[in-house]
This record gives structure tokens, C-alpha cells and sequence, in this order.
């Protein structure tokens, strides 16, 4: 297990960008972005949610015994039933060559089965169009504000262009 795990990465993804539990978890209650990409669907898959866990007595010691080769994807693509609002893609990436930053974290940098297209701005975030605009300088990525939809649990485009964050 310890070998699988320092030799391959997972890069998790959701389908959808508009659950306000997501932006209120991952992007620090608004205040953050979300990156929309185009993954290369034959690298993904999907992960499967479940009330029990496929292989409750498994350690480090008996892994090979309940998890062969082949049963990695469903190993690593299984989450608790509670999770399921994530709607979550994954890509196993190997991790051969790659140097863990100083927390011991691995990034998988954008292009080839991960291009980014689009970065929604929360609509608490104080990062403008602008700002992004200039990281993404031909990079073909479009910017799209958003905000809390008025009468449903969701997140939705900011419409009305007077409203975009905008420098000052």
C-alpha cells in the first residue's frame, strides 16, 4: 500500500461547479475560484459512491490479499454515500519524478489530459476579472463571476456586468 500510495497521485474534480457546500468548503466560503478543465475522459473515471466499505478489514499487511492489480480504480474510487454531492472525477497520476514541495504535497501542473478552460470567481473572492486575465494570457480562458442564485441552493453566473468585480 505504502508503494502504490508513493507512486501515484489522485487529482480529484468535481462534474459540477455550483454546489454552494463545495464553495463554502473548498473555496473558503466564496472567497475563492473554481478552474474548469477539459480532462481527457479515457485518464478519468468516476468515483462511486457506497453506504460500506468494499474491503473493511484491509492494513498494509493483507492489501494484496483483498485488492488485486486491476481493482485499484474501484479501491481508490469509492467514497462514504455522503459524499455524493461532489459528483467527483478522478485521475490516478503517477508520481515518478516529481519532487513533493515542502509539505510533502505533489501538484500535477495543467495541459495535455488537464487544460483549463474556465475560472468562475466566488462571489465573496477579492481576485477581479482582470487578475486573472493575466495569469490565463493566452491560455484561451474564460472568466465568469458568480453568486448565490436568489431563489434556489445553488450557484449561478453574475449576469449583470455593472456587478463584476472589476479594478478600481
Amino acid at each position: 500500500m505504502k508503494k502504490i500510495n508513493d507512486e501515484h497521485g489522485l487529482v480529484c474534480l468535481s462534474r459540477t461547479w455550483k454546489s454552494p457546500i463545495m464553495w463554502s468548503h473548498y473555496a473558503d466560503k466564496h472567497k475563492g475560484v473554481c478552474f474548469a478543465f477539459d480532462v481527457n475522459a479515457e485518464e478519468s473515471f468516476n468515483v462511486t459512491y457506497s453506504s460500506e466499505r468494499f474491503y473493511p478489514g484491509i492494513t498494509n499487511e493483507n492489501f494484496f490479499q483483498h485488492v488485486s492489480e486491476n481493482r485499484m480504480e474501484e479501491l481508490f474510487g469509492t467514497k462514504s454515500i455522503e459524499w455524493a454531492y461532489e459528483q467527483e472525477v478522478r485521475l490516478m497520476v503517477p508520481l515518478e519524478g516529481k519532487e513533493p514541495d515542502c509539505d510533502g504535497n505533489f501538484f500535477f501542473g495543467f495541459g495535455g489530459d488537464l487544460c483549463l478552460r474556465e475560472v468562475y470567481l466566488g462571489q465573496n473572492s477579492k481576485l477581479t476579472i482582470e487578475d486573472i486575465e493575466e495569469v490565463t494570457q493566452g491560455m484561451n480562458v474564460e472568466v465568469i463571476p458568480t453568486r448565490r442564485a436568489f431563489r434556489t441552493f445553488s450557484v449561478v453566473k453574475q449576469k449583470k456586468k455593472n456587478l463584476w468585480p472589476r479594478r478600481r
